[in-house]
């Protein structure tokens, strides 16, 4: 991993500030109607609160989730909030590659635009397991399956851009700048999340190692799927893909790992008292989907862009991971 410790990194980077883009006040008064906003992870943490940003604003607005009782909860609980908002919420499991390709196809009959992606579902598993297409959890729900979602969607996002306005559709990608890490874990190699032997041994495995290991390889499918996507920039419309870190968020996503929780880190004398919540969070990213035209970016807390490849080292290639990807997909549809 590059250049500077964590801790440094963390504090230029990361620590949440008060400089957002736009304040609260303005996100809360966008007008969006006509945009059709996707949040995969809506039932709960961030996404939930980030499905409330954009019912708030008059976009349709469809989420995702994985368990029915929490879907319908949390759908309930947006309407009783928002009665005039237009909130669907459709079943998708990223365990499965056949649950994303499902959804694909349900989503596309109902719906003929997309305008913003916000893959934020993820997950954090302390035990080795292997999903029913025989790949570890944590690489398949936070990296493998996303990276088939977005691409079973891309045509149609960019068929929904207006061609006269850049940034007009976005993928935005959340991500955790911990994956710095990695070099000073012990089973990390520099060709981890480009060789399957090494993310998915149960042999090798280490919980913290895969799940930032599945985020960097997240980072880098953003910079590659921007390279892919160039020749759209001038004759067709301008699919923006950036990143998102939200901070240190206190969400469900440690239940499995509290040695994770944000609180357990003895932050606070660096920091501030207090770690963003998944409503902070859910702010950060609705300035991402509506301020300027970067892509290729890590969106942090502190609204600054940052390059995507200021992240990782050169010898982790973001092009041999795609190609890699696309044939771990293919051989278990």
């Amino acid at each position: 991993m590059k250049g500077q410790s964590f801790l440094k990194s963390i504090q230029r980077l990361v620590a949440p500030k008060k400089n957002e883009l736009f304040s609260r006040d303005t996100i809360d008064k966008l007008n969006m109607k006509g945009r059709v906003v996707l949040i995969t992870g809506a039932d709960r943490g961030i996404g939930f609160e980030t499905v409330k940003r954009f019912a708030k604003s008059g976009a349709k607005v469809v989420g995702t989730f994985r368990d029915s009782e929490k879907g319908y909860e949390a759908l309930k609980s947006i309407y009783k909030d928002y009665p005039d908002s237009d909130v669907e919420l459709i079943k998708l499991n990223l365990l499965s590659f056949n649950s994303v390709n499902t959804f694909v196809t349900e989503f596309q009959k109902k719906h003929d635009k997309l305008h913003y992606l916000i893959n934020n579902a993820g997950t954090l598993n302390n035990k080795f397991m292997h999903t029913i297409n025989g790949y570890e959890t944590n690489f398949q729900v936070n990296y493998l399956s996303p990276f088939l979602l977005t691409n079973s969607l891309v045509d149609q996002m960019i068929d929904s851009a207006d061609k006269t306005k850049k940034g007009d559709v976005r993928v935005i990608n959340l991500t955790d700048l911990r994956f710095t890490r990695l070099a000073n874990m012990k089973n990390y190699t520099t060709k981890f999340v480009n060789e399957e032997v090494y993310w998915n041994s149960e042999e090798i495995y280490e919980p913290r190692c895969n799940y930032f290991s599945s985020k960097l390889a997240m980072a880098m499918y953003t910079k590659q799927l921007v390279k892919v996507l160039e020749e759209h920039r001038d004759n067709d419309g301008f699919l923006s893909i950036n990143c998102v870190y939200p901070g240190f968020a206190d969400t469900h996503l440690y239940d499995r790992v509290p040695t994770l929780r944000p609180n357990s880190y003895n932050l606070k004398k660096y920091f501030l008292d207090n770690f963003p919540t998944a409503e902070d969070a859910s702010y950060l990213v609705a300035n991402a989907v509506v301020s300027g035209n970067d892509t290729a970016t890590v969106i942090t807390a502190e609204a600054e862009p940052v390059p995507i490849e200021n992240f990782y080292d050169e010898c982790e290639d973001p092009e041999d991971l795609w190609d890699r990807t696309r044939f771990w997909i293919d051989k278990k549809k």
